[in-house]
């Protein structure tokens, strides 16, 4: 159990952004197996809390290496050049507005949605329209911030890991409509 090896190494996968996500999950099952707490039950209680806390570390080192996101983030914080979501500032200000469009239209649509004044089908149709644009844009910043990142170019990396965040938010925001709507 080795607290120390990155995720990366844990999972026996490159330290890069693209993974294959087959082998990580082969891996997981592995290191699930081999590390579950009932396997350290005629241990003592030290030794317990540790295959406990590794295991954990185990599950945390899967999520981040199946999500884009959190692979992306990784990766910065591995590089030290970590994420401040805090302190960034996106300087796209064509992004920004693009931002503000969306959240307007989605809004405007929850309004029709929660008022009934919109066809079920066609409101289902906008929904599937903004989800396609949204995969889009993520699709583009994912490309983008494996370039940066492999090019060294941090900051960019950065950029392109807080446009993320919006564009995941206004996926989770997407989802929650179609969800209003099939209630």
């Amino acid at each position: 159990m080795d607290f120390t090896q990155s995720y990366f190494e844990l999972f026996g996968v490159e330290a890069k952004f693209a993974v294959d996500l087959d082998v990580v999950s082969k891996r997981y099952l592995e290191l699930q197996k081999e590390s579950h707490p009932d396997k350290f039950a005629s241990v003592s209680a030290a030794e317990q809390r540790i295959a406990v806390q590794f295991s954990a570390y185990i599950n945390s080192a899967h999520q981040a290496l199946k999500s884009p996101l959190l692979r992306a983030e990784y990766l910065l914080e591995l590089s030290g050049n970590p994420l401040n979501s805090d302190s960034i500032t996106i300087k796209d200000g064509q992004f920004l507005f693009m931002q503000m469009e969306w959240r307007e239209s989605l809004a405007d649509l929850s309004d029709e949605i929660n008022a009934a004044s919109i066809d079920t089908v066609v409101a289902s149709d906008k929904l599937d329209e903004f989800t396609e644009t949204a995969n889009k844009q993520r699709d583009a910043l994912l490309e983008t911030f494996e370039s940066m990142y492999a090019n060294g170019q941090f900051i960019a990396a950065q950029q392109s890991v807080a446009k993320l965040h919006f564009v995941e938010k206004m996926l989770i925001e997407i989802e929650r409509l179609e969800d209003k709507l099939l209630d």
